[in-house]
């Protein structure tokens, strides 16, 4: 492709944007597209991770409680012989229970069992919101709220399909989710026995009225014998009676004293060993074994260590070891204030010991005369215990018969058992920590995906050869690099800028980036001509144009070609800063105020030369689109071998559209990452539109480092690979 594109090629591509072959997923530029996000990604997805983390830790922990109920149909009718009684419950009878189990009428039983309405879990009432929650409500409409709260804590379903059912309840309380649960399951089977099981209440009368009187018989005779045993003081248990147990308690415990007696004596007696010989009591078992003790020990460790460590420092008036030292006293007071109490508690044990035993043996005494007279009222009670026997046996014998007749009436049994109870959970149905811990991998992992998604949506500037190209339709020449991205800060600070590093560094990357940008300039056209007169220009200010054509202008000049710089940038002036300060430039120039000979300055370093710029007073659209200006390009045109004009940006000042008119050839600068393409596009439309020839578009400020995580497919993607060829530092 030449470097001059007519206008029907340049508007054609430009319309048509991407090149043939792009579309289709690459792999290569998705693992870019991560590692340069790798860091929005990492800390979105951690955050979201932590968070949901948290979330699971804060949430309070609620408890489901499930009990089993079976239902059983063989054991439907105890005495039915009808052959379909035996038959297995219809799936349908299984679903009505758990629809009975969930209904309102089940869940009023419940609540008023457990009496949940007294319950602010439950009722509003007494909840958060308290009246407020329950304003305009009946007493009886907040009660069926109340209902319907527990409710909505139930959960009933049928085991696959077998033919138990799984009646859960959850709960902030684990026993009470295991509570409630069992009285739901209780109280449906409760339920199906009022329901099914009917007890005949035509019992016949008389057969009533002789258990009535039986049973009066039986507790007259009982009531004997108790009145018998209260007169005469002849209570029992476990075969036993009072006196005796008492006797048999006191002796156990007269016996268990005088050992308590004797392990407190002892203590008490090595206590007061130890304090004779000279100790302080530390060694005493109830000391060594004390809580405080140890606490104050420690604590005593401390603060000897705090008064080692300031005497080392310091001399014994430094008021930190002087407050050090009184510390450790008082700890030590302490201490042995402790000790001394252990001491006293053990003297007093024994004393009320001592008591204890004393006042055991004087009832021991007592209970032993109780028991010789209980000894002679046994033969009285004996007599009256066998009547009480025999009363309470013929009632019992009646009553049986009775049973088994009620029984025989009976025609139904309940059809439904508990097969499980439930049992208070250990751990918490929710929050499952398993399942937050899963959802905090996903939605971080989704979270860190779609700020990479949606950074790379929104990071809209131009960074690779493959973006000019598929955007503006025109030849990619290069990226010109950052001097920050390829040079340690020591070693930038030396060489004080671009221009000088160009020359200080000639084997470089960035020297070689504007070789690469001067082959362009060189290569023949197909009139076997190369540009002379090239503007450089740019869409925005601070897009590198000005250091651009300095650095250019030095690298054509080191190659043996005559160049001059022509600084058009009345406004900024970046390429006159970067000489001495001249007396006359290019507007003194233009308006006849100045030869040529008075205003360019050589290059100092170079066989460059550059035509500096002063303020002008006014616009430079109408110095530059003067016949002076055509002259003056026609002079320069046939005296050097390139002309380069470093031009305003197009955007911001006329000047730029018409210098680059009068240009055989447009460098156009986009910077990297910086310049929103709808500024480029819309300066290279002007451009356009005045007949300016934009021969390609190069990226300025390059970071080289970053620019190998964006172009995938052409050289920066390798630019790790081939940078240690270069000599950068």
């Amino acid at each position: 492709m030449g470097l001059i594109m007519a206008d029907d090629a340049y508007d054609a591509r430009y319309l048509e944007g991407a090149p043939e072959g792009a579309g289709g997923l690459d792999l290569r530029g998705v693992l870019a597209m991560f590692q340069r996000r790798i860091r929005w990604f990492a800390a979105v997805a951690i955050v979201l991770m932590v968070a949901v983390i948290a979330a699971g830790l804060v949430v309070p922990p609620h408890y489901t409680a499930t009990a089993n109920i079976v239902i059983d149909q063989h054991q439907k009718k105890l005495l039915d012989t009808d052959t379909q009684s035996n038959a297995a419950p219809d799936t349908n009878v299984v679903d009505t229970d758990v629809q009975m189990i969930m209904s309102y009428g089940l869940a009023d039983r419940v609540t008023r069992l457990l009496h949940l309405d007294q319950d602010p879990h439950y009722n509003p009432a007494m909840g958060p919101g308290g009246k407020d929650a329950v304003k305009g409500l009946t007493p009886d409409q907040v009660y069926e709220e109340t209902v319907a709260n527990v409710q909505r804590h139930l959960k009933v379903k049928r085991s696959g399909l077998t033919y138990v059912i799984e009646v859960a309840f959850t709960s902030k309380d684990a026993n009470a989710a295991a509570q409630i649960a069992n009285a739901f399951a209780d109280q449906f089977v409760v339920a199906e026995v009022e329901t099914e099981s009917g007890v005949d209440t035509s019992t016949d009368k008389g057969l009533n009225q002789q258990l009535a009187s039986l049973q009066a018989s039986a507790e007259s005779a009982d009531q004997a014998v108790q009145q018998y045993k209260i007169a005469h003081n002849l209570f029992s248990a476990e075969g036993s009676t009072i006196a005796e147990q008492e006797v048999s308690t006191l002796s156990q415990q007269i016996a268990e004293a005088q050992a308590d007696l004797a392990d407190k004596s002892a203590q008490l007696q090595a206590a007061q060993t130890q304090l004779q010989r000279g100790g302080e009591g530390s060694d005493v078992g109830a000391a060594v074994n004390s809580e405080t003790i140890r606490e104050l020990r420690a604590q005593e460790a401390t603060a000897s260590q705090n008064v080692a460590q300031l005497s080392a420092n310091y001399g014994p008036r430094y008021p930190d070891l002087i407050k050090a030292k009184d510390q450790l006293k008082d700890i030590r007071s302490q201490i042995q204030q402790e000790i001394n109490r252990i001491l006293s508690s053990l003297q007093a044990q024994v004393a009320a010991a001592t008591q204890r035993l004393a006042s055991l043996k004087a009832s021991q005494g007592g209970a032993r005369g109780s028991l010789i007279q209980n000894n002679a009222a046994q033969s009285g009670l004996l007599e009256l215990q066998r009547r009480a026997d025999a009363a309470e046996a013929v009632y019992q014998t009646f009553l049986n018969t009775s049973k088994t007749t009620a029984a025989t009436a009976s025609v139904q049994q309940p059809d439904a058992r508990v097969d499980v109870h439930a049992q208070p959970p250990i751990n918490p149905s929710f929050p499952n920590m398993t399942l937050f811990a899963a959802a905090a991998v996903i939605i971080g992992l989704g979270g860190g995906l779609s700020v990479v998604l949606l950074l790379e949506y929104l990071d809209v500037g131009i960074r690779t050869g493959a973006d000019v190209e598929r955007r503006f339709g025109l030849p990619y020449w290069g990226a010109l690099p950052d001097l920050k991205s390829i040079v340690e800060a020591r070693k930038r600070a030396a060489s004080k800028s671009p221009h000088d590093y160009l020359l200080s560094h000639p084997l470089s990357v960035f020297a070689e980036a504007f070789r690469n940008l001067r082959a362009f300039l060189v290569l023949k056209t197909t009139d076997h001509t190369h540009p002379q007169v090239i503007a450089v220009s740019s869409a925005l200010p601070k897009e590198g144009k000005s250091t651009t054509s300095f650095c250019l202008m030095r690298t054509i000049a080191q190659s043996g070609a005559k160049v001059v710089l022509v600084d058009c940038d009345l406004r900024r002036r970046a390429v006159t800063g970067l000489m001495d300060k001249p007396e006359a430039g290019i507007v003194e120039l233009l308006e006849g105020k100045a030869t040529l000979n008075q205003v360019i300055i050589k290059d100092d370093k170079t066989e460059g030369w550059v035509i500096p710029a002063t303020p002008a007073t006014g616009g430079g659209d109408t110095l530059f689109s003067g016949e002076a200006m055509d002259k003056l390009i026609e002079h320069l045109r046939a005296n050097f071998d390139f002309v380069i004009i470093d031009t305003p940006p197009v955007l911001a000042v006329a000047d730029s559209r018409i210098l680059a008119a009068r240009a055989d050839l447009t460098l156009f600068l986009i910077r990297w990452g910086q310049t929103p393409p709808s500024a480029a596009r819309a300066a290279l439309d002007i451009l356009r539109d005045t007949g300016a020839k934009v021969g390609g578009v190069a990226l300025s400020l390059v970071d080289l480092r970053r620019q190998s995580k964006y172009s995938v497919g052409d050289g920066s993607y390798y630019y790790k690979a081939y940078n240690a060829y270069y000599v950068n530092n």
